[in-house]
């Protein structure tokens, strides 16, 4: 089988500040933005039995997603922090590669139309690709924004192992697939800190972040050989 997937989810994104300066507000963020990637799929199907309709699927997966924005508010003392602040822009390009082995079982069929149930699991390895943070001084009561500089911001790795369950519709040799994923029950995620960040000669410290994947749901299409 050859074929291409594409997935609608959330990447949660966890961020500290690692505090150093006076002047700053140890702060800590949370955002959930939403996640697309898509790839293509290579796997082989085998069915048991004269009935033809219970068998197993396995497939690998290859693929890259959409960037992610991270825009993480970290606050100053004595301020309000939703009237002046700093704020740290970054975003996060996803590579993703994996592996899924199913369950399948054809509970309809007329003529070449065939539908039927998917049940497995899956595993799926997420390299996030950083791109370096550019910092931006807020200050809501003049309604300015200042650029106060770049840093270097670490990649992300994100591991998901995950049950799932779905419906294929065969038709002929073409199979189309929509797949609910629980991404969320077994998600493990590297930390990583930023460059030291200095702001006017001072060194502000650092910015730890976390990046976790979410349950979400994918569409795919194979042509069956």
């Amino acid at each position: 089988m050859l074929g291409i997937e594409a997935n609608f989810g959330s990447l949660q994104i966890n961020q500290h500040s690692i505090v150093k300066a006076l002047f700053i507000r140890e702060t800590f963020y949370s955002v959930d933005n939403f996640a697309f990637d898509g790839g293509i799929t290579f796997g082989y199907q085998h069915y048991f039995g004269e009935s033809q309709k219970f068998g197993i699927g396995t497939s690998l997966y290859i693929g890259a997603g959409i960037p992610t924005d991270g825009k993480f508010a970290i606050g100053l003392d004595d301020y309000p922090i939703d009237l002046l602040f700093y704020q740290l822009n970054t975003s996060y390009t996803p590579i993703k590669t994996g592996f899924e082995v199913n369950f399948l079982w054809d509970f309809w069929e007329s003529g070449e139309h065939t539908l039927g149930l998917i049940a497995g699991a899956m595993y799926r390895f997420t390299y996030l690709i950083a791109k370096d943070g550019e910092m931006i001084a807020q200050d809501k009561v003049d309604n300015l924004n200042t650029n106060m500089g770049n840093t270097k911001i670490s990649n992300q790795m994100i591991h998901t192992f995950a049950p799932q369950i779905g419906l294929a519709y065969n038709y002929g040799n073409h199979q189309f697939s929509l797949k609910y994923r629980f991404g969320g029950i077994m998600t493990s995620s590297s930390s990583t800190l930023s460059d030291d960040i200095v702001i006017e000669g001072d060194n502000f410290g650092k910015v730890k972040t976390q990046i976790k994947a979410s349950d979400y749901l994918s569409l795919g299409y194979s042509y069956r050989f």
